[in-house]
């Protein structure tokens, strides 16, 4: 295992220790981890379209975690008035919805007209 997946290994421990203790909603939120089959193929369309491949840590984080359930709920005890609300822009996608809009499949019109994009 390398130094960057064991970081981020150890802060989203933390991380999901502080939700369940603080944000029980948005702890409850979080999907399982994404299916290694998703993760190899996004890495694969990646390197195939752009020429080099996911972040070790995207890839890590998607191993701890497939994205987030977004539920609109009402403020609870603990002020939390949305699912996903502790993460940056309020979302970790799964792999395949933050690829998806952002590379053509095989055969598929290039909406970007060749901007190289990541998630």
């Amino acid at each position: 295992m390398s130094e960057k997946t064991e970081r981020v290994q150890v802060a989203w421990a933390r991380l999901e220790q502080w939700l369940a203790e603080h944000a029980p909603l948005s702890h409850r939120s979080l999907l399982p981890p994404a299916h290694e089959e998703e993760i190899v193929a996004a890495d694969a369309e990646l390197r195939r379209q752009l020429g080099f491949g996911l972040p070790l840590e995207l890839a890590a984080l998607w191993r701890l975690c497939g994205g987030v359930d977004h539920q609109v709920i009402e403020e609870d005890e603990q002020g939390e008035v949305g699912s996903g609300a502790f993460l940056p822009g309020g979302i970790i996608l799964s792999p395949s919805q933050a690829l998806g809009p952002r590379l053509p499949g095989v055969g598929q019109k290039d909406g970007w007209d060749g901007l190289a994009a990541v998630p």
